[in-house]
């Protein structure tokens, strides 16, 4: 193995140290219903990561090579935890799958209001993100068509910031208008109220008149 090849291993195990970490940290905030995802692409990366880490550990061990800058055990360790952290968000999705399974029937209805086509829209904002990331971290094996890559990239974040720009102002209007709503029904109640405190004052005073 060369130089060469060592280095852009160590650089692949780095890189996928910090996507795994970034997933892990969408994954403990996101929806229930993009868990699945996440932990799918988290597996993917620690076991390319885990072959490559067998890898330079073989080449260091039989070459009796040393690199201050690389520290296989380290690695491991990082690797270790991050284990621990997506055996935990698995637990969560599994605990969760059986709740939105029955949920699903319940929320057809909800599927053709406007928050809902909101709400799916900013899913596949994120999901585009994560889809990103994931090419980014292939960047390095693929040298000779990163031009192209680069291009893709900027076409979804357009597309994305389209979706945003359409949902937050879909939610803008509908927040105005519940704002609206309970403006008049404050002042259908005062002008009730004017008008029944009104007819008892004129009773009342009709009452000693008598």
């Amino acid at each position: 193995m060369s130089s060469e090849i060592l280095l852009i291993r160590e650089k692949t195990i780095k890189k996928n140290l910090e996507n795994i970490e970034t997933l892990l940290n969408k994954g403990e905030i996101c929806e229930i219903q993009n868990l699945k995802e996440i932990i799918d692409l988290a597996n993917n990366k620690i076991s390319e990561s885990e072959k490559e880490l067998k890898l330079i550990n073989i080449e260091l061990t039989t070459n009796n090579v040393k690199n201050d800058f690389f520290d296989p055990n380290e690695c491991s360790h990082k690797l270790k935890d991050l284990k621990k952290r997506l055996r935990k968000l698995e637990k969560k999705f599994n605990n969760n799958h059986e709740t939105l399974k029955d949920n699903i029937d319940q929320d057809d209805e909800t599927a053709k209001s406007i928050p809902f086509k909101s709400f799916k829209k900013l899913q596949l904002a994120t999901r585009t993100s994560i889809e990103m990331e994931n090419m980014t971290g292939n960047i390095l094996g693929n040298l000779n068509n990163q031009t192209n890559q680069m291009k893709n990239v900027k076409s979804k974040l357009g597309l994305m910031n389209s979706d945003i720009d359409s949902s937050s102002g879909i939610l803008t209007r509908m927040i105005g208008r519940e704002n609206t709503d309970k403006r008049i029904i404050i002042l259908v109640g005062l002008f009730l109220c004017i008008c029944i405190l009104a007819l008892l004052i004129y009773k009342i005073i009709n009452k000693f008149k008598d």
